[in-house]
């Protein structure tokens, strides 16, 4: 069990913001990347100097892909053309 990780706070504190992972029977609770890379970051080992640029590079495709998606909810409309644009040729929409 861990109680403190350098960079981040307590365990208390940050297991409020944590993720909870399911693995076949088992749920987990795990930090969010952002958490786990300010950790590494104050860790500042040369195991996690090695992997940061990956760790990065993921959290910024997740941060993309969030903004893509709170984008599109905001835009209703151009989401239901986006729709329309995916059938394939021949398909109706059922109507409401």
């Amino acid at each position: 069990m861990v109680l403190n990780v350098s960079g981040v706070g307590e365990f208390d504190d940050e297991s409020k913001n944590a993720v909870i992972v399911r693995i076949r029977d088992i749920s987990l609770k795990v930090l969010r990347l952002d958490r786990v890379i300010a950790s590494k970051a104050a860790a500042n080992r040369e195991k996690d100097r090695i992997v940061m640029p990956a760790l990065r590079s993921t959290w910024a495709a997740i941060q993309s892909r969030q903004e893509k998606k709170k984008r599109a909810r905001s835009r209703p409309e151009k989401r239901a053309s986006a729709l329309r644009s995916r059938r394939k040729p021949g398909t109706r929409t059922p109507r409401k």
